[in-house]
């Protein structure tokens, strides 16, 4: 297997190319690991976006994150699933410090609106007291 890793202005591309010839039914498991900085980080939240694609179909996709964080939120949700070639796939993931479970939509949307909502029963029930 070849590997090869070219530098752009703001990303890498790597490229594995196999060279022996895969038989019919018969597949090949990679690995790939890596370490990058690709984190957005926030206060309560930190996502990250990894693209994956590649010029042959990809039958079965497993996606591993290791963090010390929360897991809040994953699109596309779940593992093993198929990427068509010549296709991009966007997988996006989102961390929490927070004890949050994994949820359907993005964790700091639920967060942010929560405290809204908190404050404006706060607010409203003030006013409803100050008028009595």
């Amino acid at each position: 297997m070849d590997v090869n890793v070219s530098y752009k202005d703001t990303y890498s591309v790597i490229t594995y190319q196999v060279w022996e010839p895969i038989d019919g039914g018969k597949n090949i498991t990679l690995i790939i690991e890596y370490d990058a900085d690709i984190v957005d980080n926030g206060i309560l939240f930190k996502t990250v976006s990894i693209p994956i694609g590649g010029d042959l179909n990809i039958k079965n996709f497993h996606i591993n994150f290791v963090s010390p964080y929360y897991l809040t939120y994953q699109e596309p949700d779940g593992n093993n699933f198929q990427i068509p070639k010549k296709t991009l796939l966007i997988i996006n993931a989102e961390f929490s410090i927070l004890p949050l479970p994994k949820l359907p939509v993005h964790g700091y949307v639920v967060f942010w609106l929560s405290i809204l909502c908190i404050l404006i029963i706060i607010f409203v029930y003030t006013e409803l007291r100050r008028k009595k």
